[in-house]
């Protein structure tokens, strides 16, 4: 029995292209189990029910190029949503992620990158968006609709590069908190360490997410 992870969403134009993928497979293998991690819309709650899909929902920012406050607040979901994806993959653990891009699709890639689960994106326009460029990093396939968009995905991917990098911001951020942990764990203030092991662990994720995010500028 394979079990696939579906995940894209915020727009119908992510979501149909998946019902039609899950639909053409359910005719090949009536066994095939499917679940779908996407930001809980009701859009996509509803497409999901309305097809037998369970669905999970995962915490995601919107990657915007542009300037704004809500970039402030969304830049601390992309952590929360990793950990969410970890927890759903690590119980459900499928044999294979198809993603179909948008931002709530980065979490549920990176969290299967981090498993070794095979990750399958697919992207229909021609000018890939910032998450595809991102989650191509990490998939074993991209599929593609128009042949000048493989520019945007050059076959020796910068990933172990970028992660490098991200870990090295990672492990730094882990270090200093681990140290402040082991002094309050000393002093038996156990509360106090762990909140602050709570906040390591989700400042980690994050230092590795932007180190790894900004290195591809340098």
């Amino acid at each position: 029995m394979i079990r696939i992870v579906l995940t894209g969403g915020g727009t119908g134009g992510h979501v149909f292209p998946l019902i039609a993928v899950v639909e053409k497979i359910r005719e090949e293998d009536h066994n095939t189990e499917f679940l779908y991690l996407g930001s809980g819309g009701e859009l996509e709650k509803r497409i999901m029910n309305e097809n037998s899909i369970p669905s999970k929902s995962i915490m995601s920012g919107k990657m915007r190029r542009y300037f704004s406050f809500l970039n402030f607040l969304d830049f601390f979901k992309l952590p929360v949503g990793i950990l969410q994806s970890l927890w759903h993959l690590l119980w459900y653990m499928p044999d294979v992620i198809f993603s179909k891009g948008g931002y709530v699709s980065v979490p549920v890639a990176f969290a299967a990158w981090v498993y070794m689960i095979p990750i399958l994106t697919h992207e229909s326009d021609a000018m890939p968006g910032l998450a595809n460029r991102i989650i191509g990093k990490m998939s074993q396939r991209i599929a593609i609709s128009y042949p000048s968009t493989r520019k945007y995905f050059p076959e020796n991917h910068p990933l172990k590069f970028l992660l490098i990098v991200g870990f090295c911001g990672g492990f730094t951020t882990f270090s200093s908190f681990a140290l402040e942990n082991y002094n309050l764990l000393q002093n038996n203030n156990q509360i106090t360490a762990y909140i602050y092991m709570a906040s390591s662990i989700i400042l980690t994720i994050t230092a590795v997410g932007l180190g790894s995010y900004l290195s591809k500028y340098l």
